[in-house]
This record gives structure tokens, sequence and C-alpha cells, in this order.
């Protein structure tokens, strides 16, 4: 995510958060939560973008800076060396090697002199606190750079547009603004002061030491540092965009009808939903099961209450970026056959992950309506003649399906649904339904 989106994201954290103190309970959480209005976290302004770029090119100068010329601390540090290459032993010294008798050679006289001697030597130590926090922030600078990179190259209009990218858009000026940042970044690592430190882990804990505090190249770059980062880490921004999806889908729950199971975790609160755990939701004719898959995905494991046999297993990926790029082959992966359709959202667009990866939803709907249109696709059930749907794919029209034990499925388009009678009305209930003819 950029870093007003985060922003944003940091902003709505908050809101989440008082809302969950004046409704502790999941049962009122869930009966209230349309009440809870999160803001977008959509955020485009070309010119703040630009300025932001600016910022980031002054803050890499003053880490370009600082790698040719460093803060280093000189410290003694315990050598041996041969004593007649000893110019100066300090008494510490040489009562280390009246210690170690090891040093000691036997002279034909029988008595003993030092072949070897401690000595203290100074040395120049270059990967103190400060030039460890110089080289995360250069990592952390770079990773919002590829942020911003990602989502420009996002806005890159392809032949299904009504027209191309051209050079007035703002997406080559944006390009042009970022190209300094990425060849700093790139000197840099490349520096002997990167090779030599950025090997060091990133601190857990930032403390504001006096070079930090005082030194005005060191100071600067901690200001901006600051500024930078809106999460810890990217496992807790991860746990705050699922939390922000989650309340879009109970949104759209509430909106349709479904009630939390009675009996079912109601004594709980929404925090519960950590990795592992499910909410379960039933609406007159559905039952859903949410289960937090990986912290980064949630599984909908969908039931027919007519027919229990009758159900569906869905699996929505949540992306923090603007690329579903990574997600190609997922359809294919073992791990994965269980689910009956696998998707991914992010604030921007919805996308079937399939053979091919299928935009669902457009740049001008919101999250919220991205979500409405996800659960429309995996909690279809609707009226229908069992008659016309036994011959005829609800999808794509075909005629030919093929009746296997409890369900029906088009060799055509690979859609895949149930037939059910409740009463005197037919209903139909998609297990999978396809986003393009195969």
């Amino acid at each position: 995510m950029k870093k007003d989106e985060e922003a944003l994201l940091k902003q709505a954290s908050l809101l989440r958060e008082d809302y969950a103190k004046k409704n502790p309970c999941l049962l009122g959480y869930f009966n209230h939560v349309s009440s809870l209005s999160l803001p977008t976290l959509r955020a485009f302004s070309f010119q703040q973008d630009l300025s932001f770029f600016k910022e980031c090119s002054f803050a890499l100068s003053l880490i370009e800076t600082i790698a040719h010329r460093p803060h280093i601390v000189a410290k003694n540090v315990d050598a041996i060396l041969r004593a007649d290459q000893a110019s100066n032993v300090t008494p510490a010294s040489f009562f280390s090697t009246i210690e170690d008798p090891s040093l000691w050679k036997r002279k034909k006289d029988l008595s003993y002199s030092p072949e070897y001697v401690h000595v203290e030597e100074s040395e120049d130590d270059i990967k103190i606190y400060e030039n460890i926090f110089i080289c995360m922030a250069l990592r952390s600078i770079e990773r919002e750079v590829a942020h911003y990179e990602e989502f420009y190259s996002s806005l890159i209009l392809s032949s299904a547009s009504a027209r191309l990218t051209q050079k007035e858009d703002h997406v080559l000026e944006a390009f042009a603004a970022l190209k300094p940042c990425k060849n700093k970044i790139e000197r840099i690592k490349k520096s002997d002061f990167y090779k030599r430190v950025g090997k060091e882990p990133d601190l857990k804990r930032l403390v504001p030491t006096n070079i930090l505090k005082s030194d005005p190249i060191y100071s600067r770059v901690y200001r901006f540092y600051g500024e930078l980062s809106r999460f810890a880490s990217e496992e807790e921004e991860a746990r705050e965009l699922l939390h922000y999806f989650l309340v879009l889908i109970l949104t759209s729950l509430k909106k349709r009808g479904f009630s939390l199971l009675k009996g079912y975790a109601q004594k709980r609160t929404v925090a519960c939903f950590r990795k592992g755990a499910s909410l379960v939701f039933a609406s007159d004719k559905l039952q859903v099961r949410l289960i937090n898959v990986s912290g980064k995905a949630i599984a909908f494991e969908v039931v027919s209450l007519a027919s229990p046999s009758h159900r569906s297993s869905h699996l929505l990926f949540l992306e923090s970026g603007y690329s579903f790029a990574s997600y190609a082959g997922n359809a294919q992966k073992p791990s994965y056959a269980s689910y009956d359709s696998l998707s991914a959202c992010s604030i921007w667009n919805l996308v079937s992950l399939g053979k091919k990866t299928i935009a669902l939803g457009e740049g001008s709907q919101s999250a919220y309506e991205l979500m409405d249109l996800y659960l429309d696709s995996i909690l279809f059930y609707q009226k229908a003649s069992k008659d016309v749907y036994s011959l005829y794919c609800p999808h794509c029209k075909s005629k030919g399906v093929t009746h296997v034990e409890d369900s029906y499925s088009c060799p055509h388009c690979h859609s895949s649904y149930y037939l059910e009678t409740i009463g005197d009305e037919d209903y139909l209930f998609f297990k999978s339904e396809a986003k393009e003819a195969r």
C-alpha cells in the first residue's frame, strides 16, 4: 500500500477499535455493524505523490552522504602478536600475557620468555546502531518506492481500454520522478557502507540515540522515517487490512439478512478472529462459515440449509498491493484443490483466479461494492426451473449439462450447480460459476 493509503487504513483501524470498545460482544458487533462506516482506503493525488517523491529523493541523498562519511566508533580489541613485533604493551595486555602460558617459550637456560604477547589494537567499528538504522530506513524507502511504482504500473492502459496511455498522462511523469530515487537506492546498495552494514538484521525497537537526535544528517533521516512508517511490520498491516475487509464482509452479510448462528461464539469478540478461527452465519436458505486461513486470506464455506450435502468452498486472498500477478498458477496448486473458486481482492479491484486472472470489478467501484460483488457470486441462491436448468447451463445457456450424483456441471463453461426443491418451488445454488467461457 502507498503511504497515504496506509494513513487511511490507520484511521480506519482507530474507528474500528473505538467501535469494538462500544460493542465488545461479537453478537452486538455484528448486529450494529451497519453503523460502522469505514473510510475508503483509496487515495490518489498526483501532486501529493510528486511531493512525496521529492522527499524520498532528498532523504536518499542524505543516506548517500552518510554512506560516504558514516559515523564510526573506535574500539580497542585484543590481539596477539609476536613479541618482537609488539611496539607497545599496555599494563592490561602485560597481565593477560602473564596469565596465558601458551604464549611463553622455554629457553636453553631453562628460563621462560614470551614468544607472543597480548596487545590492544584500535579498530574502527562501522556496524553501530545508527548505521544499522540507516540501512533499515533505506530498505523501507525502497519498499515504498516499489509500492508507488506498482501503483502507477497498474494505471497503464491496455488495448482493452478506450485508449492507450499517452505521453501527457501522469503515469510517465510519475515514472520519471521515481527514476532518481531508484538510481540513488541502487548506488547506495552498491556502496562499501551498505555491503558491510546492510547485512545486519532490522532493528526490532527504535531508540532515539544522541546521534539520531543531534547529528543534522542522521536526524533528518530519522524524522523522515518516523513520518514514513505507519505500521510496525508488514504482519501488522496485513492484520489491519484483514479486519478492514472483515467489516465489509459482515456489513454485506447483514444486508443480506444473515445473522450470527445462535449459540456460536456469541460471547467472544471480533478480535478472536485470528488465524484458524471461524465465524458462522445463517440466513433462511444458506449457512456460511468464515475461516481466517492465513491472516491474508479468508475461506467461505457455504451450505444449503434445505440440503446440507449441497455445499461450496471459496477462498478469497486479501491483497494490499495493486497487482495480482503473484497469484498466477494458484488454481493449479494441490494445496488449493479443495476450493471451488479462488479470488483475490484489493481496495482497487476484485479478480477471479483460474487459468487466467479475470478482473470482476471496475476502478470506479468502492471496496464495499467490490465485497458485495464477491458475495453475490458465492451466495447465489435463486428460484429457477428445474426442468430448464437440468438441461441448459444457467451461466452460458449451453445445452447438454451433465448430472453427476447431486450436482450439475456444464462441459462448455465448467460452471457447476445444485438444483433443489423446497415445497412447490425450485431453487438453483451455484457451487462454482464460471467467469469466462473456457
